[in-house]
C-alpha cells in the first residue's frame, strides 16, 4: 500500500473512532436531559465533524491553522456578544439553571447545547483517537462515564454508550499499528478482525447484562452515597429549613409580627455538654421592620470546609479578635434528640467546628452555620470557642484593653448594624438618653442599655397583642413594659442602635448545664438576645431579658498571659467619636400607646455552673481530598519509571526500536543542557556541533540515524549499546534539579 493511500486509510479509522467516541459520550446526556428528540441531528452534526477533522488530519498544518483562525475569529464575535463562545457561556448558565432544579432552561435552548455539545465531544474524541495518545486516557474516560451512569441514575440510557466499546477496540488496534518513537513510525499490520471482534464483545456484553430495573442493592447504596456526596460539596441549591423561635411555640403571630402570648413546648431538643452557661445561635437577623426582623444578607452559601473560604470564614467568624485577649478557650459537645431545622447551633466566637457522620456543613454571609439537610436525631457535633458573653470574667478589662486597637471591621460593622427604620418616635430616641446618661465608652453605653431594660420592665408571658399599626419596640417600652425574650431583645437592639452601637438580634437556644456539665434543652429554653460589636473584640453577647439573672463577672481580672497587656490610651484626638442619639426628623408622629401597669411574674433563677470542660475535639482530616493527592503523586511516580528510557529500550522489540528511543532521549538531555537541535540542521551537522558544545563523541549515532529515516536500514546491538553510553554519560552531567525537569517532562510527553 503507498503512503497517500496508508495515510488516507489512516485517516479514515482515526474519524471513525472519533465518532464512535462522540456518539458514546453525547448520546447518554441528551437522554438524561429529556433531549432524544435531537439525536437524529446530534449524529449527523458529529458525522460532518469527524469526517471535517479526518480531512484536515491529512494535511497537520492545515487543521491546526483551522482550529486557530475559529477560535480567534469566535473570540471578536464574543466581544460582540454573539458567536459560538459566546454559546458556550451561556451553555454553562443553562447547565448552572439545571442543576438548580430549573428544568425548562435545557428546552429553551436545546438546539444551542446540541451543536455545543457536539462541537466539544467531537474535538476531544478526535485529541483521544490519535494513534499517539496513551492508552490511560480512553480507559479513564470510559470509567467516567460508568461513574456518570451509575450517580445519576440513568442506567436506563446506557445501552447509548455501546458505541464507546468498539471505540476502545478500534482505538487500540490503531494505537499498536505504529511503534511510537517520537516522530518515527514504523508500520505494523492493522488487524482487520479488531472491528468484529469490538462488535463480539458487545453482543456479549448485551446478553450478560441483567434486565432493565434490576439493582443490586450494595452498588445502588454507593452509587447512591457518591451522588449525595457530590451533591452536598459542589451543587447544593435545595432550599433550606431555616431556624426560628416559631417552632418552640415563641412566635404565635408567625415570623412577620412579634409578640403576643405565647405557649411554649417542653419538647426535648439537645443534650449539651458543657461548663458553662452556653448561647447557642442559630439564626441572626439584621433588618428591622418595626413589627420583626428579617435577614437582609444571608442568601449566600459557603463551604465550611472549601479552601477558598477560609479567609472569609475567618473574617465572618472573627477568628483573629480579639486583638488582644487573655480568655482561655472552651469547648462544647451537642447531641440532637429530636428533627430540627437544617440550622446548626453554635457559640458566638467559634474557633472550630467538628461535624459528624454525613453533616456537610456550609455558611452564609450573617455568619449562621448549616448543612444540606435537617437534623436528625443522634446528629453530633463538638465546637471550640471562646466565651463572649458581656457577663464573663474579666470582659471588661478585654474590651478597655482593645478600645483603641485599629479595628479595620469596626466601620462596616457600624454602617450595616445601626440602621434603624424611619419611623422611630422620639420618646424611644429619649429613653436611649436617659439610659445611657453620663456613659462614656461604647461598653458602658451597652451596659447601661441592658441594666436599664431589667431593672425597669418586667418578664411576663401573660402579654396583649401588639397592634400591627404601632412600632413593637415603642409598644413594649412605652406601653405594654412588660415581656419576654422577643420583646427585651428587640428593645436592646433598637436602642444600642439609636446609641450608635452596631447590634443584631440573634434566636437560638440557652444551655445551662447541671452539676455534671450536662444541659437538656427543651423548647422553653428558645430564646433572643443581641450581639453588640465592639472596637477590637467583635461581637459581645448581651441578654438584657428580665428573667435572665447570672451573675455579673466582667470586672473581675484575668489572669495576665502572652498577648495581653494593660492599655494605654492614646491622645484624646485618636479616639473614636461617641454618636450622641438623636431622632429622625418624622413627617407623621406615630401614635404614643397609653402605658398599663401589671404586676410582674416570678420566674426561676438559673443553676450555677460547675463543671470541668470536656476533651477538646479538632475537625476531621479531608481524607479524600489526601487520597487524592496520594494517588496522583503514585501516578506521576510510575508514569516517571514507566518513560524512563533505559526501561523502555530494555523493553523494545528491535535494536533499532531501541536505539531510537536513547537518541530521542539524548536529545532531550541536550536540550536542557542547552544544545538542542535546529530545525534546519541535518543529523550530522547537530552532531558535529554537539561535539564542540559538549564534548560527545556523536557523529557514529548521527550517521545510524540517517540511515534509519533515509535507507530504512536496521541498527546492530553494537550501535545500540553504543547510545545507551552516550545516554548514561548525557544523563550524569545533570543536576538534581535539571534530572527531575527531564522526568516530567518525559512523563508528561505522550509523543
Amino acid at each position: 500500500m503507498s503512503r497517500p493511500l496508508k495515510n488516507v486509510y489512516g485517516a479514515a479509522l482515526r474519524a471513525i473512532s472519533a465518532l464512535l467516541w462522540a456518539l458514546g459520550m453525547g448520546m447518554p446526556q441528551l437522554c438524561a436531559a429529556n433531549l432524544s428528540f435531537l439525536l437524529p441531528r446530534y449524529i449527523l452534526l458529529c458525522s460532518a465533524l469527524s469526517v471535517f477533522f479526518g480531512v484536515l488530519s491529512l494535511r497537520k498544518k492545515l487543521l491546526g491553522w483551522a482550529v486557530f483562525v475559529f477560535f480567534i475569529s469566535q473570540a471578536a464575535m464574543f466581544l460582540f456578544g454573539a458567536g459560538f463562545l459566546h454559546d458556550s457561556v451561556a451553555v454553562v448558565q443553562i447547565l448552572a439553571l439545571a442543576f438548580s432544579k430549573v428544568s425548562p432552561a435545557l428546552a429553551l435552548y436545546s438546539n444551542v447545547l446540541c451543536v455545543q455539545l457536539a462541537v466539544y465531544l467531537s474535538l476531544l474524541a478526535y485529541v483521544v483517537s490519535t494513534p499517539d495518545c496513551d492508552s490511560f486516557s480512553p480507559f479513564f474516560i470510559f470509567l467516567l462515564l460508568l461513574t456518570e451512569v451509575s450517580v445519576l441514575g440513568i442506567q436506563q440510557y446506557a445501552l447509548y454508550m455501546l458505541p464507546v466499546l468498539p471505540a476502545l477496540a478500534l482505538h487500540y488496534a490503531f494505537s499498536h499499528s505504529y511503534e511510537k518513537v517520537s516522530e518515527v513510525h514504523t508500520p505494523r499490520t492493522l488487524t482487520p478482525l479488531a472491528l468484529p471482534i469490538a462488535l463480539v464483545f458487545c453482543l456479549l456484553a448485551l446478553l450478560i447484562a441483567p434486565e432493565e430495573g434490576t439493582v443490586h442493592p450494595k452498588m445502588a447504596e454507593a452509587a447512591q452515597n457518591i451522588k449525595n456526596y457530590i451533591d452536598d460539596h459542589l451543587f447544593f441549591t435545595e432550599e433550606r429549613a431555616r431556624y426560628t423561635l416559631a417552632s418552640d411555640g415563641w412566635m404565635p403571630m408567625g415570623n412577620s409580627q412579634l409578640g403576643g402570648k405565647v405557649s411554649p413546648n417542653d419538647h426535648k431538643v439537645m443534650r449539651v455538654e458543657t461548663s458553662e452557661t452556653a448561647y447557642l445561635r442559630g439564626t441572626v437577623l439584621d433588618t428591622y421592620t418595626g413589627g420583626a426582623w428579617y435577614d437582609s444578607i444571608g442568601d449566600t452559601r459557603r463551604g465550611w470546609e472549601a479552601a477558598h473560604n477560609k479567609s472569609l470564614r475567618a473574617k465572618l467568624f472573627e477568628m483573629d479578635y480579639p486583638l488582644l485577649s487573655a480568655q482561655e478557650e472552651k469547648q462544647l459537645t451537642v447531641t440532637m434528640l429530636t428533627g430540627s431545622a437544617s440550622t446548626v447551633f453554635v457559640p458566638q466566637r467559634m474557633r472550630a467546628l467538628s461535624l459528624g457522620e454525613n453533616m456537610v456543613g456550609y455558611f452564609n454571609d450573617s455568619t449562621e452555620i448549616f448543612i444540606t439537610r435537617n437534623l436528625q436525631p443522634n446528629d453530633t457535633y463538638a465546637v471550640r470557642y471562646l466565651p463572649m458573653k458581656a457577663t464573663d470574667a474579666g470582659m471588661a478589662m478585654l474590651v478597655k484593653a482593645n478600645a483603641y486597637a485599629p479595628d479595620p471591621q469596626y466601620a462596616q460593622m457600624r454602617e450595616l448594624y445601626t440602621r434603624l427604620p424611619s419611623h422611630i418616635q422620639k420618646e424611644i430616641f429619649d429613653i436611649a438618653a436617659l439610659a445611657t446618661r453620663g456613659c462614656t465608652t461604647p461598653w458602658e453605653k451597652a451596659v447601661a442599655l441592658r441594666d436599664y431594660l431589667k431593672t425597669h420592665y418586667d418578664y411576663s408571658l401573660d402579654v396583649q397583642t401588639p397592634p400591627q399599626s404601632v412600632d413593637f419596640a415603642a409598644w413594649f417600652l412605652l406601653a405594654e413594659k412588660k415581656g419576654y425574650c422577643t420583646y427585651f431583645a428587640t428593645a436592646m437592639t433598637v436602642l444600642c442602635r439609636i446609641a450608635g452601637l452596631p447590634a443584631r438580634y440573634i434566636e437560638g437556644y440557652v444551655a445551662r448545664p447541671d452539676g455534671s456539665g450536662i444541659a437538656t434543652v427543651t423548647g422553653k429554653n428558645a430564646h433572643a438576645w443581641t450581639e453588640v460589636y465592639l472596637n477590637g473584640v467583635g461581637w459581645i453577647t448581651f441578654d438584657a431579658t428580665a428573667a435572665v439573672d447570672e451573675p455579673d463577672r466582667s470586672n473581675e481580672n484575668t489572669p495576665p498571659q502572652s498577648g495581653f497587656q494593660t492599655p494605654t490610651p492614646p491622645p484624646p484626638q485618636s479616639q473614636p467619636p461617641t454618636p450622641t442619639p438623636e431622632p429622625p426628623v418624622q413627617d407623621e408622629q406615630t401614635p404614643t400607646p397609653e402605658p398599663e401597669n401589671e404586676p410582674p411574674e416570678a420566674t426561676p433563677t438559673p443553676e450555677p455552673e460547675q463543671t470541668p470542660p470536656p476533651a477538646d475535639s479538632e475537625p476531621p482530616l479531608p481524607w479524600l481530598l489526601l487520597l487524592l493527592l496520594i494517588a496522583l503523586i503514585l501516578l506521576l511516580a510510575w508514569r516517571i519509571r514507566s518513560t524512563h528510557p533505559m526501561l523502555r529500550a530494555q523493553k523494545a522489540s528491535t535494536d533499532t526500536q531501541a536505539f531510537l528511543i536513547l537518541w530521542y532521549a539524548s536529545l532531550l538531555c541536550m536540550g536542557i543542557l542547552r544544545c538542542a537541535p535546529l530545525p534546519a540542521e541535518t543529523p550530522l551537522q547537530f552532531a558535529a556541533r554537539a561535539e564542540r558544545t559538549l564534548g560527545m563523541h556523536m557523529t557514529e549515532a548521527a550517521e545510524t540515524v540517517s540511515s534509519i529515516r533515509y535507507g530504512r536500514h536496521s541498527v546492530r546491538k553494537e550501535m545500540s549499546d553504543s547510545m545507551k553510553d552516550i545516554y548514561q554519560a548525557l544523563e550524569e552531567r545533570l543536576n538534581l534539579w535539571q534530572k527531575l525537569r527531564l522526568s516530567v517532562k518525559r512523563a508528561l510527553r505522550f509523543r
